[in-house]
C-alpha cells in the first residue's frame, strides 16, 4: 500500500516530533560516580550556605568537607569580622583534597592576595584568587566560578587566612559564610580552626 503525500508528511512530523521529545529527555551525569557507582545528576545538585566562627588571633584555617564521594563546589566564602581590621587580612595559603599545601608568601604590596583590607569588615575568598590560579577555579552546576573538592574522608577544600601585621585587636570574631553546591543527599560542614 502507497501512502499519500499528506500521509507522509504527517508521519515524518510526529516521528520528528518524538525524537525532540526524547531529546529533551536525555540528562548529563557529572563525573566521577558517587559511593553506589551512579553518576551524579546535575538535577540532584542543591545550593547550600554554612557558616563558622571563632576569635580571630591573627591565622585562621577555614575547612568545608562532605560526608558523601560526590564532588562538591564551593563558590563563595564570605569573610565577616565584628569591628575593622587593622590590617590586611590575606590568603596564606589553599589545600584542596589534600594534595597538597599552596602556599602564599605575599609580604610585599605586588604579592599579597588581600580578602579584607585594612579597616573593612567584609571580603571575599574565591574573587580573590590571583590569575595565576585560576586553574584552581571550574564551572559549577549553576556556572558560577567555584572551587571544587572530592567528598568524603580526607578530602575537601582547606583556605588559610592570617593578618598582614601587628597585634590584631582581641576579642575580634571572625565569621565565614560560604555558598555550596552540592549533592541533595550531601552534609557540608565548615570549621574555622
Amino acid at each position: 500500500m502507497i501512502l499519500g503525500r499528506r500521509t507522509r508528511i504527517a508521519v515524518a512530523g510526529v516521528v520528528l516530533i518524538l525524537v525532540s521529545v526524547a531529546a529533551i529527555g536525555v540528562q548529563f551525569a557529572l563525573a566521577p560516580p558517587s559511593s553506589s557507582g551512579v553518576p551524579m545528576q546535575l538535577s540532584e545538585y542543591g545550593v547550600t550556605r554554612v557558616y563558622a566562627s571563632q576569635t580571630f588571633s591573627g591565622n585562621a584555617k577555614i575547612s568545608i568537607t562532605s560526608d558523601t564521594l560526590a564532588p562538591f563546589f564551593v563558590a563563595r566564602i564570605f569573610i565577616f569580622l565584628n569591628r575593622p581590621a587593622d590590617s590586611d587580612i590575606l590568603l596564606d595559603s589553599i589545600n584542596i583534597d589534600g594534595t597538597g599545601v599552596i602556599q602564599f608568601y605575599g609580604y610585599s604590596s605586588t604579592s599579597k592576595v588581600v580578602v579584607v583590607p585594612a579597616g573593612l569588615v567584609v571580603g571575599e575568598v574565591t574573587t580573590s584568587i590571583p590569575s595565576n590560579l585560576n586553574f584552581l577555579l571550574v564551572k559549577d552546576p549553576l556556572g558560577n566560578d567555584a572551587l571544587s573538592a572530592s567528598g568524603g574522608s580526607g578530602n575537601g577544600v582547606v583556605i588559610g587566612l592570617r593578618f598582614m601585621s601587628g597585634a590584631y585587636n582581641l576579642g575580634t570574631t571572625i565569621g565565614a559564610i560560604a555558598l555550596v553546591a552540592a549533592p541533595a543527599n550531601t552534609t557540608i560542614t565548615m570549621n574555622i580552626s
